[in-house]
C-alpha cells in the first residue's frame, strides 16, 4: 500500500512539473520588449498634495534592455512638476541581456518577479520591498542546450537570497 501511494505521488509531482513547464514558457512567449506599466495616484508632500504619475517602461535595443523608474509629481496648487531621481540615477531600475529562457540571460539591479525552476523553488520574488528600500541584485542564466543552470542573488549590499537551480535534459541526450 505504501509503494502505491509513493509511486502514486511520484506520478502526481511529475505530470504538475510538466504542466508547469508548459505554462512557463508560454509566459516567456508572452514576455514581451519594450513594454510600459504605471500608476496614477495622490501623494503629500511636506503638507501639500501632489499628484503621483509613475512610468515603468522597458526599453529594448536587441538583446540588452533597461528597465527606468520615472516618478513624475505634479503640484496641485501651481502645476509645477517634481523630479528628482534625474540627479541621483534612481531613474534606472535595472539593465539585462536577453530574456528570460534564453541561452544567456543576465539582469542587474531591481528584481520583479524572479523565478528559479517552475516556481517550485522561488517564484515571484521581489527583492526590493519599496521605491525607497531599493536593492541591487543578480538573476543569471545560462543554457547550453542538453544541461544549464539559473541563479539569483537578492542584495550586493548585505548578505541575502542566494539560489541556483542547475539542470539537466535528459532526452536531449537520445
Amino acid at each position: 500500500m505504501k509503494t502505491r501511494f509513493v509511486v502514486f505521488l511520484s506520478f502526481a509531482l511529475l505530470c504538475s512539473s510538466l504542466e508547469a513547464q508548459t505554462i512557463a514558457q508560454k509566459a516567456a512567449e508572452k514576455a514581451a520588449p519594450n513594454m510600459m506599466t504605471g500608476g496614477f495616484g495622490v501623494t503629500w508632500i511636506d503638507g501639500e498634495p501632489y499628484y503621483a504619475l509613475s512610468l515603468a517602461p522597458d526599453v529594448s535595443l536587441g538583446k540588452f534592455g533597461v528597465g527606468l523608474d520615472l516618478n513624475f509629481y505634479i503640484s496641485s496648487k501651481d502645476q509645477s512638476v517634481r523630479w528628482q531621481e534625474l540627479q541621483y540615477g534612481r531613474f534606472i531600475r535595472y539593465i539585462r541581456y536577453g530574456q528570460k529562457h534564453d541561452d544567456v540571460y543576465a539582469r542587474l539591479g531591481v528584481l520583479d518577479n524572479t523565478r528559479l525552476g517552475h516556481g517550485f523553488i522561488m517564484y515571484l520574488y521581489k527583492n526590493s520591498p519599496s521605491r525607497d528600500a531599493r536593492r541591487i541584485g543578480s538573476e543569471f542564466d545560462l543554457n547550453f542546450g542538453k544541461f544549464g543552470f539559473e541563479s539569483v542573488y537578492s542584495d550586493f549590499a548585505r548578505a541575502g537570497v542566494v539560489g541556483i537551480r542547475p539542470y539537466v535534459k535528459p532526452l536531449q541526450y537520445t
